[in-house]
């Protein structure tokens, strides 16, 4: 039971990423500022293809979610939800982003938490339990 709620928080925490991250390199190209995006927290936020990426990213995240959510690539998603957590791990721990205060360490820390609790839940919500 409590793998079902865990893997059910992380395929809504992959979807919900994948929409946002989807719809932040959409606004980009739409409104022609994507030269001018910066996301100092992902890890290759010096391209010149930020805006690219992000929808790209977004979509094969919230693609991935959605298929789990019935039962498809569990083990794509267990993939996709570690590179994730580490990604958000460097890009906000090991890479160039500065924190000004706890007021920008508390969120980061929130997200770092739900890609860590999305991968758990991928986890075992794939690992079944041996019977006999």
């Amino acid at each position: 039971m409590i793998a079902r709620i865990l893997l059910f928080l992380g395929i809504v925490f992959h979807l919900a990423l994948g929409l946002l991250l989807f719809g932040i390199g959409l606004a980009a190209i739409v409104t022609d500022t994507a030269s001018d995006l910066k996301m100092t927290m992902v890890p290759w936020f010096g391209t010149a293809h930020l805006a690219a990426w992000l929808i790209g990213l977004g979509a094969v995240g919230a693609l991935l979610a959605g298929l789990r959510l019935f039962g498809k690539l569990s083990l794509v998603f267990i993939v996709w939800t570690a590179f994730v957590l580490v990604a958000t791990v460097y890009g906000f721990f090991f890479g160039q982003y500065v924190f000004h205060g706890t007021s920008d360490l508390y969120p980061a820390g929130l997200w770092c938490l739900g890609a860590l609790v999305a991968l758990l839940g991928a986890w075992l919500g794939r690992v079944r339990p041996r019977r006999g």
